[in-house]
């Protein structure tokens, strides 16, 4: 029963017993973890950004270089996110550019769908 109080084991935790997504972070962290640290980066912050910093470290039970590695991973990865370059060669450009150029198919059933309310707004 929940909140009785008494001390349960718990599995190890494991591949085999983690659900999909708990298995990507679970690896995603342990891959990271083993990687060879060969680099380091250097900066400059004011006392409070210093404190801001150790804090949410605190906060989250993490290291500072831990804290401070994921959430500029994170942040590189959504800034890199959209600016991909996709080299393709002159034949692929024509494929790709007629593509575009294609008229427009009616497409009831899509029509229809944007006629009727969003989800994402308030009535």
């Amino acid at each position: 029963m929940l909140g009785s109080g008494r001390n349960r084991t718990r599995k190890p935790v494991t591949r085999r017993n983690l659900p999909r997504l708990a298995l990507y972070a679970y690896q995603a962290h342990n891959d990271a973890m083993t990687a060879v640290k060969d680099s380091r980066i250097a900066v400059r912050l004011s006392s409070h950004q210093d404190a801001l910093i150790r804090h949410a470290a605190e906060v989250e039970g993490t290291s500072i270089t831990e804290f401070t590695v994921a959430a500029t991973m994170s942040h590189a990865i959504d800034v890199l996110a959209d600016r991909r370059m996709f080299a393709i060669d002159d034949a692929a450009w024509s494929e790709f550019v007629a593509v575009l150029d294609r008229p427009v198919l009616h497409k009831p059933r899509l029509e229809k769908l944007f006629s009727e309310p969003s989800v994402f707004t308030e009535e």
